[in-house]
C-alpha cells in the first residue's frame, strides 16, 4: 500500500501522492465497518489494553497451543475483515471467534486473542470517525493526523501489542512524513530535493529500501542517460551499474524515441512549410489531415498532437 517513491515531480502532485500514501490506514479493510451507528455499542467505550505475557497459565488439561503476538497479525486481522465485508462490528467479532476455535489454541491464548481481535475492529470504528481529516497539501495537519492517529493506537493497545501491530508502519509514516517535508521545501532546488530524498531512503530498514529499489534504478538509469550524450558512453555507464541487458534495452529505448522525434519533426516541418506555401486554409488543412492518417496510427496521432502541443518535448525548448 506504501510504496511510493518522491522524487523528480512538481512538488504540489508530491504532497497530493503523498497524503494519500501516509494518512490511508488500509481503506479497504477500513470501510467495511460503519462508523456510527448501533452496531459500535457492543464495544466497551473504555478499552483496557494488555499483552500476551499477562495472560494466566493454561490449564494441565489444557494441550493446545500458545499464541504469540508477531508482526503478520495486522496482515492476518485486515485480511479477515477484508474476506467478511460487509458485516457489522458485533457479526465480524463473531466469525472471529469461530475461526480461533478451529485453530488450536489454549483457552487461555483463545480468550486473548478474540478480545485483542475485537480491540482491532473497534479501533478501526474509531479511526473512519477520526477528527480533522488533512489536506492533501497542509503538511501540518497531515502530522496531526498521524499524531491522532497513534494516540488511538495507544489508547487501545498495550506496548507489546502496539510494537507488533503497528511499530513498523509508523516507522514507515515518520520517514515518509520526511520526505514530504523536503519535497515541500521552496528553498530547495529539484536537484537538491532529489539528493536529500535519496540520502534519507538509504538510511531506510533493509526491508523498506527493497520496496524503493525499482524506483530508485529508474531514477538512476534516467539520471546516467542525462548525464552522459554519447549514445556509447552512455552504455557503457549504464551497463557498469545495471548490466548489458538493462544498457542494451535502454539503447533499443534510446533508438526507438530518436526516430519517433524525428518523424514529428518532419512532419512539423512539412507542415508549416505547406501553411506557407500560399494554399487557403481549407486545403491546407485537408493535406495535413491526409498526411498524419497515412503516416500515423491512430495511437500515434494522440501522442503526435500531444508533441506538437508541448515543443519543450522536442527539444526545441
Amino acid at each position: 500500500m506504501r510504496k511510493l517513491l518522491l522524487i523528480g515531480m512538481p512538488g504540489v502532485v508530491l504532497g497530493i501522492l503523498l497524503y494519500l500514501v501516509v494518512v490511508d490506514e488500509n481503506k479497504d479493510s477500513a470501510a467495511v465497518l460503519p462508523a456510527e451507528g448501533s452496531s459500535t455499542a457492543t464495544f466497551s467505550s473504555d478499552p483496557q489494553p494488555f499483552s500476551a505475557s499477562q495472560l494466566p497459565s493454561a490449564n494441565a488439561e489444557d494441550s493446545g497451543q500458545e499464541f504469540s503476538l508477531h508482526y503478520g497479525l495486522k496482515a492476518e486481522f485486515d485480511l479477515f475483515i477484508f474476506e467478511h465485508e460487509g458485516e457489522s462490528p458485533t457479526a465480524l467479532t463473531e466469525a472471529y471467534t469461530n475461526a480461533v476455535v478451529k485453530r488450536g489454541f489454549t483457552a487461555d491464548s483463545q480468550a486473548y486473542l478474540e478480545a485483542l481481535f475485537a480491540r482491532y475492529v473497534q479501533y478501526k470504528v474509531e479511526l473512519e470517525t477520526l477528527d480533522g481529516q488533512a489536506e492533501a497539501q497542509d503538511i501540518n495537519a497531515i502530522a496531526s493526523r498521524l499524531e491522532a492517529r497513534n494516540d488511538l493506537r495507544h489508547t487501545f493497545f498495550s506496548a507489546d501489542e502496539y510494537h507488533y501491530l503497528f511499530s513498523k508502519d509508523a516507522q514507515y509514516d515518520d520517514a515518509a512524513l520526511a520526505r514530504l517535508r523536503i519535497a515541500s521545501d521552496a528553498s530547495l532546488s529539484d536537484e537538491e530535493k532529489q539528493r536529500l530524498i535519496e540520502t534519507q531512503l538509504a538510511t531506510l530498514p533493509a526491508d523498506q529500501q527493497a520496496s524503493f529499489a525499482p524506483s530508485l534504478a529508474v531514477n538512476r538509469i534516467d539520471s546516467l542517460a542525462k548525464t552522459y550524450e554519447n549514445p556509447e558512453t552512455r552504455y557503457q555507464a549504464i551497463a557498469a551499474e545495471f548490466g548489458h541487458d538493462v544498457a542494451q534495452r535502454m539503447q533499443e529505448k534510446a533508438q526507438v524515441q530518436s526516430e519517433w522525434l524525428a518523424r514529428v519533426k518532419a512532419f512539423e516541418q512539412w507542415k508549416n512549410d505547406l501553411v506557407e506555401s500560399g494554399l487557403t486554409p481549407e486545403e491546407a488543412s485537408k493535406l495535413i489531415a491526409d498526411r498524419r492518417n497515412r503516416d500515423f496510427s491512430e495511437t500515434e496521432q494522440r501522442r503526435l498532437r500531444v508533441f506538437l502541443e508541448n515543443p519543450a518535448l522536442l527539444g526545441d525548448e
